[in-house]
């Protein structure tokens, strides 16, 4: 007897057929709206979640569930309103109270955010993650002025934090010819972006000693090839009495950012430059058989849990960049997108080359050998954009209209990089009018 599950497309169309004859069947729509967010169908899956918690607006697991699905879509003033709803039913829900912040920042209301941010807090004080983004907020809406103190409530490598904890943590005391071991505490883009603050501390005459992971090291001794470098191989044999003072190393922003802005030096970066020359050599002649003259880097996606879906773009969505004569497209994406890669290289004749011999989220070195050997590059806000304008290369950061703290609210240049230009989104989601602008400057270039 065959017992093997039916397919997912057949089970909908099944249960759709069933709710034609009883629309009003919770069970029905229970059994497709979990389905839909499965496959990440949001929009087919909100007709049944908005049923749903019609017949039960106590329940919360489905009002979160609800109050997702209309983000993912857009829908941020009725999540809004069904949030504001389970604030009545639950006055001192903290969750509730960050789910507003959260719709605030996607609708741009940035103030109103972080003092839901502060609100959380204040309701949980052992709640450090909203401390933190209240933190965030400040620093977005004062251009990384105001804020550092929350923000220093960020979760950091607590494995490092208890390995350095014998060494004492350094608050800005003068460091001339004292030893400091900075680690390296949040994701690959975070670190490159602070390293842009080490001329800084090094103009203090710091002694200064690294800690980072594996995949950075290679890069960055050959750019700092004066400073020692601890990598995570070794972190538990460091002998934390040789040193002065310890720090992680976004603290760095507190102390340098009010009177250094790393946009204003040189790219600090430094690529294996006979990589880079034999990358582009290879890469100009795959665009010349196809009639092609400038290579542009791009990457559009990111995993980034809590926002990813505001930052990402799809492919399909780029077809008016990919649709200009002369550019070949090179893939910095890391993860597996060869599928989508495929689909559009049928509708614009590969016009995206993907390198298979590149590992863009496991060998950092390579991967900005990679980007260096590009005319320019476009990208999303992810780690691609950091190691762009670490390296100076020209790059266009296509920014949601719910932007990270780093990069302000209304500015169209970059403090932290020099070769780096912002391109906002009016509305969150909504990427046509920045793709408009971009295809107009590219097709003019």
């Amino acid at each position: 007897m065959n017992s093997s599950p039916m397919p997912v497309e057949d089970l909908l169309k099944t249960a759709r057929a069933a709710l034609k004859k009883q629309p009003r069947d919770v069970k029905l729509h229970e059994l497709i709206a979990p389905v839909y967010e499965q496959l990440e169908r949001y929009a087919d899956a909100l007709p049944h979640l908005e049923f749903m918690l019609s017949a039960t607006p106590h329940d919360r697991a489905l009002t979160v569930r609800t109050i997702k699905a209309l983000f993912m879509t857009g829908g941020f003033a009725k999540a809004q309103q069904i949030i504001k709803n389970w604030q009545a039913q639950e006055p001192v829900s903290v969750l509730a109270v960050r789910y507003m912040a959260l719709a605030h920042a996607l609708m741009g209301q940035f103030e109103q955010a972080q003092q839901s941010y502060a609100k959380a807090y204040e309701m949980d004080s052992s709640d450090s993650q909203s401390l933190m983004l209240s933190g965030a907020m400040k620093l977005l809406l004062s251009d990384a002025r105001e804020g550092y103190e929350e923000y220093s409530a960020r979760q950091t490598n607590k494995d490092l934090a208890r390995l350095f904890d014998a060494i004492p943590p350094w608050s800005g005391e003068p460091v001339a010819d004292k030893k400091i071991i900075l680690w390296a505490e949040q994701g690959i883009g975070d670190v490159v972006m602070f390293l842009g603050l080490l001329p800084w501390l090094s103009g203090r005459k710091a002694d200064i000693t690294l800690a980072l992971t594996r995949k950075l090291v290679p890069l960055v001794v050959r750019s700092f090839p004066e400073l020692p470098i601890i990598s995570e191989d070794t972190f538990s044999q460091t002998d934390c009495t040789l040193f002065d003072y310890q720090m992680p190393m976004g603290q760095l922003i507190k102390h340098a950012l009010p009177e250094y802005c790393p946009a204003k030096h040189p790219a600090y970066m430094k690529p294996d430059a006979q990589k880079v020359s034999a990358l582009r050599e290879r890469y100009l002649g795959y665009a010349k058989e196809r009639s092609r003259k400038k290579l542009i880097g791009i990457s559009w996606h990111t995993t980034n849990p809590a926002v990813g879906f505001a930052r990402t773009i799809t492919l399909p969505e780029l077809d008016p960049l990919f649709s200009i004569p002369d550019l070949q497209f090179v893939s910095l994406q890391y993860g597996n997108h060869m599928a989508d890669i495929e689909s559009c290289n049928q509708r614009f004749r590969d016009i995206i080359l993907h390198d298979a011999g590149i590992d863009a989220f496991g060998d950092i070195d390579a991967l900005a050998a990679q980007i260096a050997a590009m005319d320019e590059v476009i990208t999303i806000d992810n780690s691609t954009v950091h190691l762009a304008g670490a390296l100076g290369v020209p790059a266009t950061l296509m920014l949601s209209a719910m932007p990270d703290w780093r990069w302000g609210v209304t500015r169209g240049d970059c403090q932290w990089y020099g070769s780096v230009k912002l391109e906002r989104q009016e509305v969150t989601l909504n990427w046509k009018p920045v793709l408009k602008r971009l295809r107009a400057r590219l097709s003019e270039s």
